[in-house]
């Protein structure tokens, strides 16, 4: 447990968000933006691939949330 509050104290740990809707994906976002490497999973794969462009899946729910995308 140790090991892990270091990691997270340092950033260095390395964090899955499954699921990439309302709220995997700003989650995911915030967390990448704040410094750690994320991986994020979803079982959609147009989900995945419009991220991976640096787009936001979420049409007008989330503001800001196409721009957080975008940067990280």
């Amino acid at each position: 447990m140790k090991n892990l509050k270091q990691k997270i104290k340092y950033k260095s740990a390395s964090i899955v968000v499954v699921g990439l809707g309302y709220v995997g994906l700003p989650v995911a976002c915030l967390l990448a933006k704040s410094g750690y490497k994320v991986v994020g999973l979803d079982r959609e794969r147009e989900i995945i691939d419009v991220i991976n462009q640096g787009l936001s899946p979420i049409e007008g729910k989330e503001p800001g949330l196409d721009k957080l995308v975008k940067d990280v």
